[in-house]
């Protein structure tokens, strides 16, 4: 389900759950707000001091996350999806899916495969730190949005693994 677009909907979940991360940045006390809350909540262990410093790293210019083929460049930092591979992995049912009245398109039935997709994200930073700070943020995002990936369709939702982190 979901062919070809897993990466559109990551996107999605990224700028939704960035949004949330971010809010408060222009508050008055902008260490007590709501999104630095959860940013803080993200980093146990780590002094407050770090913590402020790499908030302030990411909320003074706007993080952009765009899917590898949008058409234009943004500034750092920004995040790229892009969706590496689909392979086949089951045809369930000789490939006939019946999915309550969704599975009726028009006078058709829908058809079915089961799909692994393989995306990878690149984030792109000015600073080393930052560029951990993102990463943590990006992780985070994506593990509090597994359920609606979940209702969405898919019948996994996994990460596993990352390269580098370099500027």
């Amino acid at each position: 389900m979901m062919s070809g677009i897993a990466d559109l909907h990551m996107l999605t979940a990224l700028q939704n759950g960035w949004k949330q991360i971010e809010a408060g940045k222009d508050a008055a006390e902008p260490f007590a707000g709501y999104g630095y809350t959860n940013f803080a909540r993200m980093f146990p262990g780590i002094s407050n001091d770090i913590r402020k410093e790499w908030w302030t790293g990411l909320v003074s210019k706007p993080v952009h996350f765009r899917a590898h083929a949008a058409p234009g460049h943004d500034d750092f930092p920004v995040v790229v999806i892009q969706l590496l591979s689909e392979t086949p992995v089951d045809a369930p049912l000789g490939h006939y899916s019946m999915k309550g009245s969704e599975a009726v398109f028009g006078s058709k039935k829908l058809s079915s495969a089961i799909v692994r997709q393989s995306l990878l994200l690149s984030m792109m930073t000015n600073n080393a730190e930052i560029t951990r700070a993102l990463f943590v943020v990006v992780r985070s995002i994506l593990l509090s949005y597994h359920k609606q990936f979940l209702k969405a369709g898919y019948l996994e939702f996994s990460y596993s693994g990352a390269e580098e982190l370099t500027p």
